[in-house]
């Protein structure tokens, strides 16, 4: 059952989705990194948003492509009618350039209605991919909730014991150090091996091999 929100949870919840909103996110169906994190394996919410946003960017470049097109032929089409602007009330010539005039007005009518559309699509774009984001993240996150909280006690025990191991490796030197002053001194006052023969004596070895 789903956790019901108090106010000031809803009023976080949306910030979220409207800071998301606001960044320049690259389109999420594009990115392989992002369908690598589902596998093959993706809720159905997470499908419907995505067809979605994958619509709005078909239509947008479907609606580029038919721009570019009937930009292509209103070119002809004026070329046409500079061809044949002496030409004679009723001739074949004058019909062509009556007819290529009505053609582009339908062309600039088809265009304006495209272009108006393609207004709004990034604005779709955007709030369907901003969707497909948080949605994506929540999928995630709260699948990962005890992992996170994992890690957060891993990170304090690995910080205490890097605070332990430096404290260790402190004393270890020092140690090292006043160990070393003491074998060097007597080693040059006395000679190694009667300093060895004494650290044997210390740990109970008494044959006399030196």
């Amino acid at each position: 059952m789903a956790r019901r929100r108090n106010k000031g949870q809803a009023e976080r919840y949306e910030e979220i989705q409207e800071q998301i909103e606001n960044r320049r996110l690259p389109p999420l169906t594009l990115d392989q990194q992002w369908h690598k994190l589902f596998g093959n394996r993706k809720p159905k919410e997470i499908k419907r948003i995505e067809e979605e946003l994958n619509g709005y960017l078909k239509r947008q470049g479907a609606i580029r492509a038919e721009l570019d097109q009937l930009d292509k032929l209103k070119k002809k089409l004026m070329s046409g009618i500079v061809q044949n602007m002496n030409a004679k009330e009723g001739s074949l010539g004058f019909k062509k350039m009556e007819k290529s005039r009505e053609l582009i007005q339908e062309i600039n009518d088809k265009a304006v209605l495209l272009e108006n559309e393609n207004l709004d699509l990034p604005d779709q774009i955007r709030e369907a991919n901003a969707n497909l984001a948080f949605l994506s993240m929540q999928t995630f996150y709260s699948g990962i909730s005890d992992e996170l909280e994992k890690l957060v006690e891993l990170e304090r025990w690995i910080e205490k014991t890097r605070e332990e191991l430096r404290k260790k490796t402190e004393e270890y030197e020092q140690t090292a150090k006043r160990t070393q002053n003491v074998t060097a001194y007597f080693d040059r006052l006395l000679g190694e091996r009667i300093t060895r023969m004494y650290v044997n004596y210390m740990n109970g070895i008494y044959d006399d091999e030196e």
